[in-house]
């Protein structure tokens, strides 16, 4: 009797440890595939078919290019990109185009990753183990990357600013862990509402822990560029900030932000308040309208002395006042929005923006 020399193979499914692998692949033969199709609907014609002999279409099939590896979130694949000769025009993929070796979304990762404090020499072994042994990246393409970077932002950070019309201005130092040094590096950032209602970024620069010349500086380069003085600033308690605006632009109106100052009182403790009505939140009266000075006096806490915010417990979240010109001097900053308040938002023009 004969020995059955025919062994009846299962098809090959992938299971979990694969999973990664088999993926990658279906990739790969998807992208190939949509390669192709490509090719086809330019010439009008398959692949091995011949072209109509009444007006073909021009341009013939020219084999493949090398093998080109893309990086993509998935990991890294390798495809060939069809070429194609005899058009009036040099075609080019929409699909996969020419010295591209990664994706989209690999590109934004790779600014977040340096971003977030990942050296150069870091980058070849992280991302490897992310998009595989395969990945296009290297040391010198990470250094190229950098470069582009810092090309685009200090073009960025030189553009005229003309053009612009600020209302509102906000102004605050973001401190990055980033690097081996022991302090945080402080960024400057400032952002402007526009009277047409967008808010645009207006400056990011490193800066000397929020000083008054860190801030002088990089309002002296908005002012410069054709920055206009804007109506009010908003910006936390930091005497920096202060001290440079009223050097740079005098006639802007200094708003102390609540969100800061209600964090901060809440954090350095309570401070027992013996009597006295509650502020409503904004340190407005009647609706957020303070519209008689009066009011905005009222609306002051007395030196010395803190009132408790509306809704919240005495001698809780609340930091005493500074006394004396300080303390009104502090107060008056927390209002200053209610000057633009004086009619409904929906009224108001430029000529009351006072």
């Amino acid at each position: 009797m004969k020995e059955q020399s025919i062994i009846e193979v299962r098809e090959s499914r992938p299971v979990w440890e694969s999973l990664e692998t088999f993926a990658r692949h279906g990739v790969q033969r998807l992208l190939q595939q949509l390669l192709e199709e490509e090719v086809e609907q330019v010439l009008g014609r398959r692949r091995y078919e011949r072209h109509d002999g009444v007006d073909p279409t021009p341009g013939y099939r020219n084999g493949f290019g090398k093998p080109r590896r893309l990086s993509a979130m998935a990991g890294t694949i390798t495809v060939r990109r069809p070429r194609v000769r005899g058009l009036e025009a040099r075609f080019e993929s929409r699909l996969l185009p020419l010295f591209k070796r990664r994706t989209e979304e690999v590109g934004r990762l790779l600014p977040e990753l340096y971003l977030h404090g990942l050296a150069h020499g870091d980058f070849d072994l992280a991302l490897r183990g992310l998009l595989g042994a395969a990945a296009p990246l290297s040391a010198p393409s990470i250094a190229r990357l950098k470069a582009g970077w810092q090309a685009e932002y200090e073009t960025w950070k030189r553009r005229r600013l003309d053009e612009l019309e600020p209302v509102y201005v906000w102004a605050d130092g973001i401190y990055v862990k980033a690097g081996l040094e022991k302090d945080k590096a402080a960024m400057l950032v400032v952002i402007a509402a526009l009277r047409d209602g967008r808010k645009v970024v207006l400056a990011v620069e490193s800066g000397s822990r929020e000083s008054t010349e860190s801030w002088a500086a990089l309002l002296r380069d908005l002012k410069a560029r054709g920055l206009r003085a804007p109506r009010l600033l908003v910006a936390d308690g930091h005497l920096g900030i202060w001290g440079a605006v009223g050097s740079v632009f005098p006639t802007v109106r200094e708003q102390r932000c609540w969100n800061h100052r209600l964090v901060t009182a809440v954090r350095r403790g309570a401070a027992t308040d013996r009597g006295g009505e509650a502020i409503q939140e904004g340190g407005a009266r009647d609706g957020g309208h303070l519209e008689d000075p009066a009011d905005r006096r009222a609306a002051l806490p007395p030196t010395g002395r803190a009132r408790v915010p509306a809704g919240g417990r005495r001698g809780r979240g609340v930091r005493r006042w500074s006394a004396g010109a300080a303390g009104q001097r502090e107060g008056r900053r927390l209002i200053s929005f209610t000057h633009f308040l004086t009619r409904p938002l929906a009224r108001a023009g430029a000529r009351d923006l006072v």
